[in-house]
Parts: structure tokens; sequence; C-alpha cells
């Protein structure tokens, strides 16, 4: 098993994520921007921890039985559902998103019955400190 955790997903607010959870836990994450390459990454190695941001951009990130797959919600579900036929089956999968409150409970349900084991609303943590305590219970 790695020791790295992976980060699958595109967004500028991720490198202070990123960055905190380098110091306060002493890891280094593999980062895959794109649903392709962070599919076939997970694929090939065991991580003890994935994140996915629901970020997805599907325009440089079909794989081909996914193709119509437009949104970051349905590619998050997607990805979750794949990770889960594979080596990391077992692994916990932390979803990030920033939808509206209008929204957040139907998207965290879909992202749940996919296979996730967290979903954080990024937009609400307080500070960088509150996600590092939160990836702190699966280390």
């Amino acid at each position: 098993m790695k020791t790295n955790l992976a980060l699958i997903g595109y967004g500028p607010h991720l490198k202070s994520l990123v960055l905190g959870i380098k110091l306060a836990h002493q890891r280094d994450i593999d980062w895959y921007e794109d649903a392709k390459t962070g599919l076939e990454a997970t694929t090939r190695e065991e991580y003890p921890l994935i994140f996915l941001n629901d970020v997805i951009a599907a325009g440089n990130s079909v794989l081909p039985e996914q193709i119509g797959l437009e949104d970051g919600l349905e590619m998050g579900c997607y990805l979750i559902g794949e990770i889960r036929k594979g080596i990391n089956k077992k692994t916990p999968i932390l979803v990030m998103h920033m939808f509206p409150p209008h929204k957040e409970k139907t998207a965290v349900r879909r992202y749940m019955d996919a296979g996730a084991t967290e979903c954080i609303n990024t937009f609400l943590l307080e500070s960088s400190g509150d996600f590092e305590k939160i990836v702190g219970k699966y280390l």
C-alpha cells in the first residue's frame, strides 16, 4: 500500500487544503486533476485515503464507458462506484464539495449511496484546521 494519499479532481481552492494535509499529517498527495488518470491510478495502487473533489470537468476526463456524464455529481458517483470495484474497495473516500444548502442533502445522499465514506462541504469549513481534523480520523 502506498503511504501517499490520492486526490482526484480540480480546483484552485484545493492547493491550501493539500498543503495543510502535507504539513499536519506529513503525507504527500498524488494529485490527479482529471477523472481518467485518477481512476487509472486508483485501480493500480492501493491508497490509505482517497479524496474526490466534485469539480471534475467531464470535457477533459471522459472515459469511453461514461460519455454523457456531464456534471461533477454524476462523474463523482461514477468514479466512486468504479473505485469500489477494485483494489481500493475498502479505502475511505472523502468527497469535497461546495453545494449550496438547498442542493447539499440530495448530493450528499447520492455520493454516500455510491460508496463515499464522508462528504465535506469545503465552503463551510471555518479553517483549514477543521479539514485536517476530519482527515486525521481516517489516518
